[in-house]
């Protein structure tokens, strides 16, 4: 797993609220993209509810990170953004949870940095900040249904510290 975020989900008619969790999965021939779980918060125990094939992306997916709102909503529905990397290439996503589980995609934007590795949400959640494993940041604004606009910062720090790709390998 990759990442994981947890929120919260009206159940059917008895209106509980039982936890959420989203797990994100490097897309290969064992792993399928975002799995969705409910939590069993009396004896802690994972059921999965569905597994979202992340092929609908652009370049196809690779989610690294995911991150709930907790403001934004589109159509009433909590709004989550997944980091992916395709073929080198980054985007951020925007997605909502539908009544099967599954998640629904709102829209993706493309990054100059590529690699993303964490994504954050500005204090109104009127931003999203990307961090890169090249070594650069990328800010993308939120629109008021939550979906992800173009970017418009973008800044490399050549002579930083970054990740040493081969100690990433083993």
């Amino acid at each position: 797993m990759l990442g994981v975020t947890a929120g919260t989900m009206q159940q059917g008619e008895q209106r509980e609220s039982q936890p959420i969790l989203f797990a994100a999965t490097w897309t290969n021939e064992t792993s399928q993209g975002i799995y969705t779980y409910k939590l069993n918060t009396t004896d802690g125990s994972l059921t999965q509810w569905a597994i979202t094939p992340l092929s609908f992306a652009p370049g196809g997916f690779n989610p690294t990170y995911l991150l709930e709102a907790t403001n934004k909503k589109y159509d009433g529905k909590p709004v989550i953004y997944a980091l992916n990397r395709a073929t080198g290439i980054g985007y951020v996503s925007a997605m909502t949870l539908n009544a099967d589980g599954k998640l629904d995609l709102l829209n993706s934007q493309q990054m100059l940095g590529g690699s993303p590795a964490h994504i954050t949400l500005s204090p109104n959640e009127d931003f999203v900040a990307v961090a890169n494993y090249a070594g650069s940041l990328s800010l993308f604004p939120l629109y008021e249904n939550g979906t992800v606009a173009p970017e418009t910062y973008y800044e490399a720090f050549p002579n930083g510290s970054r990740v040493v790709m081969d100690q990433q390998a083993t």
